[in-house]
């Protein structure tokens, strides 16, 4: 994770600037990393993102749905997803689908986790 940030850093030093793509790519490498032990990492640099005039896309949004995902938290993701229309991103049809599927099954767990 330190090799990514030093990765921004040197870039920063030879005058390339981080774009869209360099930003989700590292996002990516983190919740391939260690999925969601880390997402406060990834967090941060969507504020970076942000504070610097880049704005985050639909598949940078697509990358943090998946891990919270996995990590069962639907209530941060729903807080992600009012963030993400706040920064003016849309959703796509991959974005709804995963939060209508991972709303559904939550609900079915706790429909039915008293009779298993």
């Amino acid at each position: 994770m330190d090799k990514a940030y030093k990765l921004i850093d040197q870039m920063r030093e030879e005058d390339v600037t981080p774009d869209v793509i360099t930003y989700t790519t590292i996002i990516g490498a983190i919740r391939n990393y260690c999925i969601a032990r880390r997402l406060g990492d990834a967090d941060k640099l969507v504020d970076e993102m942000v504070m610097k005039g880049l704005s985050p896309n639909a598949t940078t949004y697509n990358l943090f749905f998946r891990v919270l995902s996995l990590s069962n938290d639907l209530g941060r993701s729903w807080e992600l997803y009012v963030r993400m229309l706040g920064n003016g991103c849309l959703p796509n049809t991959y974005l709804h689908t995963s939060l209508t599927y991972d709303e559904c099954q939550r609900l079915l767990e706790l429909l039915f986790s008293p009779f298993l």
